[in-house]
């Protein structure tokens, strides 16, 4: 490569893997790009609502993830959720998952051990 050429894009994104783990190269910063996507989505209401943030480390991924309604016993909104690539940065998923509580005569069925109705 010629000292006047630029780097190319792939050059430069080996460069930071090999150096920095990746692009997305701490928690702090996968958490930072969460809040900011949830923030952009879903409004400040729902960053605020979901704060912590929490972040995992998965390998070749951080996993980004709120803590509004995790064990869901309300119905409606859940927890936020994300998962960004640490390479490149690539986001592979995002939205807010959400809860239903099935209907009373289901929940009896179901602990009756029983399938649909036979009519």
């Amino acid at each position: 490569m010629a000292d006047d050429e630029p780097a190319r894009p792939n050059t430069i994104m080996l460069l930071h893997k090999i150096s920095r783990g990746g692009v997305v190269c701490d928690p702090q910063l996968a958490c930072a790009i969460g809040a900011l996507l949830l923030e952009c989505h879903y409004g400040i209401e729902e960053l605020t609502r979901q704060q912590p943030l929490t972040v995992t480390d998965k390998g070749d991924f951080w996993r980004v993830e709120g803590s509004w309604n995790r064990d869901n016993k309300l119905e409606g909104r859940g927890p936020f959720f994300l998962s960004i690539a640490k390479s490149d940065g690539r986001i592979t998923d995002l939205g807010v998952w959400g809860a239903l509580q099935p209907h009373p005569d289901a929940l009896a069925r179901i602990k009756a051990g029983g399938g649909p109705s036979q009519q």
